[in-house]
């Protein structure tokens, strides 16, 4: 009941780990309210004892509670049983979850990476990732074992920066995945890059894409060999979108060439970025004077 009340399933059928994801505030509930019964094979079961009032009663649940509360040394007495626990019962994983549910409150979850580590226990190292929300983490170890689709939805799930993203782009394109690539360049903002792969990809391969796109939002894909016209459709609008990134990209890179170092173009690089429409009439003879200035 304990682990019930603590923990839930989470809504990810890509991912074939231990998907059990912990709620702090029902693992926090559960730790107030929730009281144990005395384990039927615990012959004191049957004790009776007499409460202040001289009446005599069974021996009443324990509330959970009581065993957090527990002070230092018998805090680790039941830490040492719990990972005693967990090393005589390795396919028992409810067993594992408790035991990470005592550090977790203790806020001691360091110490159950510690444990599975010392244990080699690579499935609970990596929901220990999981359910701690390190989802860089859960994709490094899928890369480990060259599980691309997995480590797709684990890396777009995850909030990386730009330069992050890119490495795992220039991963998944040394590896010959050029949708993922082409995915990941995209959310680095390496829109050229992500142009020139995306027109080297089919509309079908396109739209996979698509579906990988919507199973990681936990939307219902698309029929691959149904409308082909959507995905064609949607295929130029991507690489329309990328053009006009590309180009907001180039005219961002002028500006700041224009306004903030001018002092790097001598006169031959202005006259050809003139003569090839890069710059308007009023904006070449600007920096032509401006160039003269600084030489004087």
């Amino acid at each position: 009941m304990f682990l019930d009340s603590a923990f839930r399933e989470s809504d990810t059928p890509w991912y074939n780990g231990i998907r059990k994801t912990l709620i702090p505030d029902r693992l926090h509930l559960s730790i107030e309210q929730l009281e144990l019964e005395i384990p039927v094979s615990n012959p004191q079961r049957s004790f009776q004892l007499h409460d202040h009032t001289r009446t005599l009663k069974k021996i009443p649940r324990v509330p959970i509670k009581l065993f957090f509360a527990l002070p230092g040394n018998e805090k680790e007495k039941i830490l040492d049983l719990l990972r005693q626990s967990v090393n005589n019962n390795p396919h028992n994983v409810d067993v594992a979850l408790l035991t990470y549910c005592f550090f977790k409150a203790w806020d001691r979850p360091m110490d159950f990476l510690d444990l599975v580590r010392t244990e080699n226990r690579n499935d609970l190292e990596e929901w220990y990732f999981w359910v701690e929300n390190d989802l860089q983490s859960v994709g490094a170890l899928k890369r480990d074992t060259r599980d691309y689709p997995t480590s797709f939805y684990i890396y777009d799930r995850a909030q990386l920066s730009a330069v992050e993203y890119k490495e795992i782009a220039d991963w998944f394109l040394k590896e010959s995945e050029f949708k993922a690539a082409y995915h990941f360049y995209y959310k680095a903002k390496e829109f050229e890059t992500a142009l020139e792969l995306l027109q080297n990809i089919s509309v079908k391969e396109f739209g996979e894409l698509i579906n990988q796109r919507r199973i990681s939002k936990g939307d219902k894909p698309f029929d691959l060999f149904g409308d082909t016209s959507r995905f064609a459709s949607l295929y130029q609008e991507e690489i329309e979108t990328l053009r006009g990134f590309s180009r907001i990209r180039a005219a961002e890179t002028y500006k700041q060439v224009a306004v903030k170092a001018r002092q790097h173009f001598d006169r031959e690089t202005i006259e050809t970025k003139y003569a090839f429409g890069e710059l308007s009439e009023e904006e070449y003879h600007r920096l032509i004077k401006q160039l003269v200035e600084r030489k004087q």
